[in-house]
């Protein structure tokens, strides 16, 4: 898995919870920094920076969510 794949997986999952469940909690979700690290897919710069549009984006709900998925998508290389 690469770092736009491991994003892209994170979101879909978001917008999957949210819509079955109305919101998105730690219990509910897998914590994606941990992930982001173990894997090696990203350095601290980057965590810093994509942390909070993540964060922003999910407290909006799923039509920002899209968005962002959509934008994901359309990078071909966000290294």
């Amino acid at each position: 898995m690469n770092f736009k794949e491991a994003i892209v997986s994170f979101i879909k999952r978001r917008i999957y919870i949210l819509q079955n469940t109305g919101k998105v909690t730690d219990e509910n979700m897998p914590d994606f920094i941990t992930l982001l690290r173990e894997e090696g897919l990203c350095d601290e710069k980057i965590l810093k920076r994509l942390v909070p549009i993540l964060t922003k984006s999910f407290q909006k709900g799923t039509k920002d969510t899209m968005k962002l998925l959509k934008y994901w998508h359309s990078l071909d290389n966000v290294m």
